[in-house]
């Protein structure tokens, strides 16, 4: 069920390899990732971290941030959350297709929200990247969300840098956040859309940053936000 539309694959001079799926925007999805910069602030810093940064994909869709961050460093290790089956299987796909990195990508069929339980998922199949728990489409999936708490609560140590692209869905992620968790997580990079709840706004999701004392900057794109706490903007 929309699937997979006319697959092309991508071949970049790098080396890498991406399956898209064609008359769809996954297209949009990797000329944003790659060649726009959207998230340019963010990868020039996890391309200076040493050891193993830990990167956590919230809204991973077909691959492309993850891809993007484990060719930016060398020994990050990258784990990846996207519920949609559509997206998760090219996801895999795409993993699998450059094995250079795959070992370092770990991907996870769940949602990750406040609470645990299951929704359903509607999948947008002209714009999957646009899928979610709020899109306005006929198609849907049951898929299970995990406690955002539980997720980082069991990765050891640091997180570098927490990646939240997540169609809406942010608002309740960041409100629901235990205050110890943030302590653990040196830099966010998020895409914030307006709150399809109609309860809150972009301004205050991004006061949350600010009582949490991180250092706003902005991507080169307007909805996307590069966070750092303020420990690691002054390092």
């Amino acid at each position: 069920r929309g699937r997979f539309v006319r697959p092309e694959l991508l071949r970049f001079r790098d080396g890498l390899r991406l399956v898209c799926r064609g008359g769809t925007r996954d297209w949009d999805v990797v000329q944003e990732v790659f060649f726009v910069g959207a998230y340019a602030k963010s990868i020039q810093y996890l391309s200076g971290l040493q050891g193993e940064p830990v990167v956590v994909d919230l809204g991973a869709n077909i691959g492309t941030f993850s891809q993007l961050a484990a060719k930016t460093n060398p020994r990050a290790r990258i784990r990846a959350y996207e519920p949609g089956p559509p997206n998760f299987d090219l996801f895999e796909i795409n993993r699998r297709l450059n094995p250079p990195s795959a070992a370092r990508i770990s991907g996870f069929r769940d949602a990750v929200g406040g609470a645990a339980r299951e929704v359903d998922w509607f999948f947008d199949a002209a714009n999957p990247g646009g899928s979610g728990i709020f899109a306005n489409s006929p198609e849907s999936f049951p898929v299970n969300i995990r406690a955002i708490d539980d997720v980082l609560g069991e990765i050891p140590g640091q997180v570098a840098l927490l990646k939240i692209d997540m169609e809406g869905s942010e608002y309740e992620l960041l409100e629901s956040m235990s205050p110890a968790l943030w302590q653990r997580i040196a830099a966010v990079v998020i895409e914030i859309h307006d709150d399809p709840r109609g309860l809150s706004s972009p301004e205050a999701l991004l006061e949350i940053f600010r009582r949490q004392g991180y250092y706003l900057d902005r991507e080169k794109t307007g909805c996307y936000f590069f966070l750092r706490d303020k420990d690691s903007v002054m390092s």
